[in-house]
This record gives C-alpha cells, sequence and structure tokens, in this order.
C-alpha cells in the first residue's frame, strides 16, 4: 500500500511511468470468466428461446455442479443480473377456471356503455 509521500517520491524519480501501475481492478473473487459464464449459461438461454421456464434453483444446482462445490443463492443472483436477465413470470391462471365460461360471459356481457 502506497503513502501519498509514496507515489510523489515515485513521480519524482520515474515520471509518469510510476503512477500506470495494473492495479486489482474487479473480479478478484470470481468464480468463472464472463466468457465462461456466457457459455455456462447458454443451454438455459436456448431452453428459454424453446418456452421453458429457467429457474434460480435449477441453475444455481448446475452450476454447483459445474464448479464442484456449494455457492450462495445469491451468487446465482448476481450472475443472472450481471447478463442482464430480469425475472418474468406467466400470469396467474386460478386451477378452478374454465374456458368455456369465461366465452360464455363475454358473449353475455353487457356493458353500461352499450345500455344507454
Amino acid at each position: 500500500m502506497f503513502t501519498v509521500r509514496d507515489l510523489i517520491d515515485a513521480y519524482n524519480r520515474h515520471g509518469p511511468r510510476a503512477l500506470e501501475t495494473a492495479g486489482k481492478g474487479q473480479r478478484q473473487r470470481a468464480y468463472l470468466s464472463l466468457d465462461a459464464e456466457r457459455t455456462f449459461l447458454l443451454p438455459f438461454i436456448t431452453e428459454s428461446h424453446t418456452g421453458h421456464i429457467a429457474v434460480a434453483r435449477v441453475i444455481k444446482k448446475a452450476f454447483e455442479a459445474h464448479r464442484g462445490r456449494r455457492v450462495a443463492t445469491s451468487t446465482i443472483y448476481r450472475l443472472l443480473h450481471r447478463h442482464q436477465w430480469r425475472k418474468v413470470v406467466p400470469r396467474p391462471k386460478n386451477p378452478r377456471s374454465s374456458k368455456e365460461a369465461q366465452d360464455a360471459f363475454k358473449k353475455t356481457l353487457v356493458t353500461k356503455s352499450s345500455q344507454s
């Protein structure tokens, strides 16, 4: 770790080149690189295009099998967020609903605007 005095001294001795260090940057503790993450998610993307719903629990199990160790659920949610996945849920449907009853209701529906 450098102090301000060390940085000034390095600049005075070596010029601007002394300050141009690579640094640590981000993702020091990442399980996979971004390209490896994209490759890992590819089967789930192709399944979603065919109509299957991607569930984080299933992705987590596959990720743990791929890595050979357990990971936190938040790791999977951050992975999905990093690749712009969002929660898309099909509209809820009442299990006791009847398509025939709905169609019959639509045919006999009288609205206030049509009564006047």
